[in-house]
């Protein structure tokens, strides 16, 4: 299959392996549609394991990840997490658009998101924005729809609040 193909196929390949049809219910963020997008697929274990990878761009709502590499991790009761890497120099990257239309954008060399939870976890050189100031620490848990997060790690925390009205 060429590359094109491949690309065209991928999000309907991705879609027939998960299982996901419909529309999302309401209230549920693992519920919308996940459409992934990238040079070449390997499905491993069964369907259990889809290794997506080069050029590795995910869309669900308002959150958009670019990465070199993808791992969707599913059992039988369904999508369980997203195992998403960047490459030396090139961290996966993510933005998200917040149901209150703040923009939260953040950076990693690896993210770990929970669909169902609404969750997402940066980790190596983790950085994030929420508009109002700019957080960086070796881990950050980000709670999607609630802009809830938490951030450590042995080389601690630093935090830029920036004053209200300014430009990040």
């Amino acid at each position: 299959m060429r590359r094109a193909e491949r690309r065209r196929w991928a999000p309907v390949l991705l879609a027939a392996a998960l299982g996901t049809a419909g529309p999302a219910a309401a209230g549920d963020p693992g519920a919308a549609p996940i459409e992934i997008r990238a040079d070449r697929l390997t499905v491993e274990h069964g369907g259990a394991v889809l290794i997506y990878q080069g050029n590795v761009s995910l869309t669900q709502d308002g959150l958009a990840v670019q990465a070199d590499t993808l791992t969707v991790h599913r059992d039988a009761s369904g999508l369980q997490s997203l195992s998403i890497e960047g490459r030396p120099g090139a961290p996966a990257r993510f933005e998200h658009r917040r149901p209150d239309g703040r923009r939260v954008r953040g950076r990693a060399q690896h993210l770990r998101y929970e669909p169902a939870a609404g969750r997402l976890r940066l980790e190596g050189d983790a950085w994030l924005d929420n508009g109002s100031g700019e957080l960086a620490s070796d881990r950050i848990d980000y709670e999607l729809d609630a802009g809830r997060f938490e951030a450590g790690g042995e080389r601690g925390v630093r935090m830029r609040l920036l004053p209200a009205g300014a430009e990040p």
